[in-house]
């Protein structure tokens, strides 16, 4: 059985999709320190705790 409170990764579109940012706006937070990506294979995306933490603190 899957928990549903387990973390998870969060691929880049979803982040753009739910942050409402472009791609370069999601790779310059990235450069600047405000994001911490997750990179799984040749995915770049966000683990679920980073997004949370994002939606919660914002990202100043």
């Amino acid at each position: 059985m899957m928990d549903i409170n387990a973390p998870r990764f969060i691929p880049v579109q979803e982040v753009m999709e739910t942050l409402c940012i472009s791609r370069a706006t999601f790779h310059r937070w990235i450069n600047d320190g405000k994001l911490k990506p997750l990179k799984i294979g040749n995915k770049t995306g966000l683990h679920s705790d980073e997004m949370d933490r994002v939606l919660t603190e914002g990202i100043e």
